[in-house]
């Protein structure tokens, strides 16, 4: 993906909003529509990987007052297979018991 001085993900995205506005346009020839059909294919593929990427780095980065996340605690994207039950982390303020009133 080229990216012109902005990130890949905006270029690649801008890219493809450009495609699809020619695959609308009636005057497309077949040959052209075809073309940027595959290129649009293989574009889109290319942001979903990106887009996984990004989404995998922040299953795994620390969140404020916890310790960071080993990628074995995350959930397997590509499969939906959750990994094996660990021990669960101690909380670091635990929660306030209070009696019941009924």
């Amino acid at each position: 993906m080229k990216h012109d001085g902005q990130h890949p993900f905006e270029s690649g995205l801008e890219r493809l909003e450009a495609i699809s506005a020619k695959l609308d346009a009636e005057e497309t020839p077949l040959e052209d529509a075809i073309r940027l059909y595959e290129e649009g294919i293989k574009l889109s593929a290319s942001l979903a990987e990106y887009l996984a990427h990004a989404e995998r780095r922040i299953l795994v980065a620390p969140r404020a007052n916890e310790a960071p996340l080993s990628i074995d605690e995350c959930q397997t994207l590509d499969t939906g297979e959750a990994p094996a039950k660990k021990a669960a982390r101690p909380r670091k303020n635990p929660p306030k018991t209070e009696e019941s009133l009924f």
